[in-house]
């Protein structure tokens, strides 16, 4: 069961990001101080990591593109 839960299929950084998330207990603010960044930007990783899991759960085949995008982006 473990090898096939959605967030074991995530990339290292974004599998990091999720534990550093549930460590600031949720708080996108503390985690945005803690990366250094803004608060958008956390918004925005976060709203990416959501997205690729919402893929992952469906079913649904990753379009390259869009990944390299907002890999490009963060």
């Amino acid at each position: 069961m473990r090898d096939k839960h959605p967030l074991f299929t995530l990339d290292e950084d974004d599998v990091e990001f999720v534990l550093q998330l549930v460590l600031a207990s949720g708080s996108l603010k503390d985690l945005a101080e803690r990366y250094g960044v803004s608060y958008p930007t956390i918004r925005a990783r976060l709203d990416r990591v959501i997205a690729r899991l919402q893929v992952i759960i469906e079913g649904r085949p990753t379009d390259p593109m869009a990944q390299l995008l907002g890999d490009l982006v963060e």
